[in-house]
């Protein structure tokens, strides 16, 4: 039950902060959905977590930016090792 709640809880601070820093989002620019992280590595993440104090398990960094058309996001989530 309380493992639940805390998702929840983070979904909707996940959700928070998104919304908060689309705008200082790096300028406007196409990534390829390739699976490849290349061309993230110059915008520059909008949300890093690296001492993460949970073991391993939750979100790592975030990457936003756009272009004309779309809204792109990445997100890296730490593994359990």
């Amino acid at each position: 039950m309380l493992k639940k709640e805390a998702g929840r809880k983070m979904r909707k601070l996940l959700a928070v902060v998104l919304f908060l820093l689309l705008p200082a989002a790096a300028g406007a620019a196409t990534v390829a959905i390739d699976g490849a992280a290349g061309d993230w590595e110059d915008k520059g993440a909008v949300y890093e977590n690296l001492d993460n104090g949970r073991g391993e398990r939750g979100i790592k960094r975030v990457w936003v930016t756009h272009d004309a058309e779309y809204l792109y996001f990445r997100i890296d989530w730490w593994q359990d090792g």
